[in-house]
């Protein structure tokens, strides 16, 4: 899917919460205030030029996997978001390089996206493309995909394109034989973020 290191900041002119990152709030009057370096760039050294692909049942199940943590996310279900994780997951969210959001630990982030979810006033849409998966060994598979987030607002009848970004992962097989995500990096493509939640 430890402690909670964001801290929620209210931008004076917003009223109604536009979205950003996944399991984030943040507002910023015009600038970053003295928040921490993303620990987890986006490095060319993440993942390897060409790519060792997993075993095909290994590869449509770490899919499933990450259809599943978009679809989570847009039905505001944190139960089930919070299931695709390992119990020590770190989670983080960045932007060029500012760390926004981190925390360590399955219930932590569960009970973060919780609040996050149940209350957002607009549906999202999250839209992956352009998966890499590298194998590293039979239980640990290495991902980098983009994804592109919409809104729809009840009383809009266009949905707005809310964020781009490209997230990193790293996942696990765990007892089960069941794979599960045990780090996640969320980078936003946004120089400068506004208030926003998700």
């Amino acid at each position: 899917m430890a402690a909670i290191a964001a801290k929620l900041l209210m931008n004076r002119a917003a009223k109604s919460i536009p979205a950003l990152a996944v399991g984030t709030w943040l507002a910023l009057g015009g600038a970053v205030l003295a928040q921490p370096t993303c620990s987890d760039p986006l490095s060319k050294a993440f993942m390897p030029a060409r790519v060792t692909n997993p075993e095909p049942g290994d590869r449509q199940a770490i899919m499933d996997l990450i259809h599943s943590y978009n679809w989570t996310l847009d039905d505001k279900d944190a139960a089930a978001f919070t299931e695709l994780f390992t119990e020590d997951a770190t989670y983080e969210a960045c932007s060029v390089g500012v760390q926004i959001f981190k925390t360590t630990g399955k219930d932590p982030l569960g009970m973060y996206i919780q609040g996050v979810l149940q209350g957002l006033p607009f549906q999202t849409r999250h839209f992956e493309s352009n998966t890499l998966l590298h194998a590293k060994d039979r239980a640990t598979v290495d991902g980098k995909w983009m994804l592109l987030v919409t809104i729809q607002r009840p009383d809009v009848e266009t949905p707005a394109l809310d964020y781009t970004a490209v997230v990193k992962a790293t996942f696990l097989r765990d007892k089960d034989d069941l794979w599960r995500i045990a780090k996640l990096t969320l980078i936003t493509d946004e120089p400068q973020i506004k208030a926003r939640a998700r």
